[in-house]
Formats: C-alpha cells, sequence, structure tokens
C-alpha cells in the first residue's frame, strides 16, 4: 500500500469512528494514542479530501444503516477497536454490552465502499 493510500486510509478509518461514532449514545476508542495519531493523519489531509470521507460516512449511516439495524442499538455505549486485514480493509468495530458492529472498508478515492456486520450477544 502505498504511503499516500495508507494515510487516506487512517483518515477513512477516522472519520468513519467519529461520524458513526457520534450516532450512538456514547462512543469511545480504546487506545487513545491511536485516535490521537489518526486525529493528526486527518488535520494534515486537505480539506475537500476530508469533506469528501465525511459525506461517504454520513450516507452510508442515513441510507444503509438506519434502516437495517435495530433501532435500539443507537442509545447504546460503544467501544471501538480497529483492525487492518491483510488486504489493506480496514474493520471499524463498535462494541457494546449487547451489540458488535463491524463496519468494513478501503479507501478507494470516490470509489469507497462501506460493508457491515452486526452481531447481537
Amino acid at each position: 500500500m502505498k504511503k499516500e493510500t495508507n494515510n487516506l486510509q487512517k483518515v477513512l478509518e477516522y472519520v468513519t469512528y467519529m461520524m458513526v461514532g457520534s450516532y450512538f449514545k456514547k462512543c469511545k476508542c480504546f487506545s487513545s494514542w491511536l485516535e490521537s495519531s489518526m486525529l493528526i493523519e486527518y488535520k494534515e489531509t486537505k480539506l475537500n479530501t476530508q469533506f469528501m470521507i465525511e459525506e461517504m460516512c454520513i450516507k452510508y449511516v442515513e441510507n444503509v444503516l438506519e434502516d437495517r439495524l435495530p433501532k435500539e442499538i443507537w442509545k447504546e455505549q460503544m467501544n471501538v477497536e480497529f483492525i487492518r486485514h491483510l488486504d489493506g480493509q480496514s474493520e471499524i468495530r463498535f462494541i457494546s454490552k449487547r451489540y458488535v458492529l463491524s463496519l468494513y472498508t478501503a479507501y478507494k478515492g470516490k470509489y469507497t465502499k462501506f460493508d457491515y456486520q452486526l452481531i447481537k450477544k
């Protein structure tokens, strides 16, 4: 993975965490160091790239997740962990007492796609 693509992957992970996380009652990253590192990467990214990624995340929540996930999930307090798979795809895992919501994505510019898996404990 090229350095620029890797950096944008980190930005995508951070934006997904912040945007999707804002829909929950409370959301916290397991690692404050990782969260700070991703925030720095985000701040160093061009504004139009930030906005594009933010818009993709918001659209995914509003057009997919809000319709398909149980309404009560949004009242959960989530802890978040990040997993980078060997194929370059990121998994942003939102974990509560009752649910595990995994969001999968890989940065591909305007062709970036998201997918999810929900597990009820």
